[in-house]
């Protein structure tokens, strides 16, 4: 079975490694299950010597109690390493669960060469077909010339950072006055020249001089590209924590940016350009529930309101703030003012920018 298998999962790593991308499905959408029913959400605490590592992996179904996945997802984990499997359901979090007894990795699988990435993973229970729960068809030789379509949990909003290249983060370690450990947290930031960086007021308030300030850019991974320490900064001098007016501060960097593709500075426009669509994207929180970060770079498309719409749902609006929508824009301009009991449709999400 298993040499019937590996064209499956060659065709995969394939497209992977030929577009030089992250291993992620980006610019992906929602999709129901039951277009995808032979798809297994895998969670993994592999656990070896060393460390405790937790990550998520794909699987499909080859019958009701095996499982296919791939050997780098179970490359390494040692004997206590615990592997869950959800099925019938398009969010991780529901569908049928159960844990993974035994998995057998290829015998030839290399993890530099990445060859024969393949593994496949038995199951405690035994999986109920339905609807949503199918086991996936093999095949012989793969379709080549022909649209194929990959399913799975993961990334499907990543930004491409020449699109944004003048994005920059900024990880802060803040000593504050009245505490003893420094508090450390993220932020966003706009290259302004080869020496500054715009950012928000309120990323910075409070922290004393010895607060340690890193900023990267060039990258959409947090943690890569150009990186340089802050060397100073600066907050606007009405800026408060109890209001969120005038939240714009400056950074300057020790090092010099050296701009190219992937890093630019930003435009300054007088004025914002309501009634059209803009884009927002930063590193960050993206589940607010579970409080989960994201190390890549993410971004959303909404629509700027025009100032007298915005007033109307934000009675005070701040000056220098703007407000964005994911709506239809027709609603949201002067000629189409809300009333004050307005409430968001359905799916739609409110953004106050400043």
């Amino acid at each position: 079975m298993i040499d019937r298998i590996i064209v499956v999962f060659v065709i995969c790593f394939k497209s992977f490694v030929e577009s030089n991308i992250m291993l992620l499905i980006a610019g992906g959408e929602h999709v129901a299950i039951s277009n995808f029913p032979h798809s297994a959400f895998v969670s993994v605490k592999c656990v070896t010597e060393e460390r405790t590592s937790y990550f998520v992996c794909g699987a499909s179904i080859v019958n009701q109690k095996i499982t296919l996945t791939a050997a780098h997802c179970l490359f390494g984990c040692g004997p206590d390493t615990v592997i869950s499997t959800t099925v019938g359901h398009s969010h991780k979090a529901h569908g049928a669960k159960s844990t993974v007894k035994t998995y057998l990795i290829h015998e030839h699988y290399d993890p530099v060469k990445t060859a024969n990435d393949i593994a496949l993973m038995t199951l405690r229970t035994i999986i109920r077909f339905s609807v949503n729960v199918k086991r996936i068809a093999l095949m012989m030789k793969p379709p080549y010339f022909e649209k194929a379509q990959v399913a799975g949990w993961g990334y499907t909003d990543q930004a491409d950072i020449t699109e944004f290249p003048h994005s920059a983060f900024l990880g802060v370690i803040c000593q504050e006055e009245d505490y003893e450990a420094p508090s450390s947290w993220i932020c966003g930031g706009s290259i302004l020249n080869q020496k500054i960086i715009l950012t928000a007021a309120h990323c910075l308030y409070g922290c004393l001089p010895e607060s340690k300030i890193a900023a990267n850019m060039g990258h959409v991974n947090r943690d890569k590209g150009f990186s340089s320490i802050v060397k100073s900064y600066s907050i606007h001098k009405d800026y408060t924590s109890k209001k969120v007016s005038y939240d714009i501060g400056l950074v300057i960097i020790t090092s010099t940016i050296k701009f190219g593709p992937n890093i630019k500075r930003i435009a300054i426009v007088p004025n914002p350009p309501y009634f059209e669509k803009a884009r927002i994207a930063g590193w960050g929180l993206y589940d607010e529930i579970n409080g989960v970060y994201d190390e890549f770079l993410k971004y959303i498309e909404q629509h700027v309101w025009e100032r007298d719409a915005c007033v109307q749902v934000i009675r005070k609006v701040p000056k220098g703030a703007i407000c964005a929508s994911s709506g239809d824009p027709e609603i949201y301009s002067s000629r189409n003012i809300m009333p004050r009991d307005y409430k968001k449709t359905r799916n739609e999400k409110i953004y106050k920018l400043q």
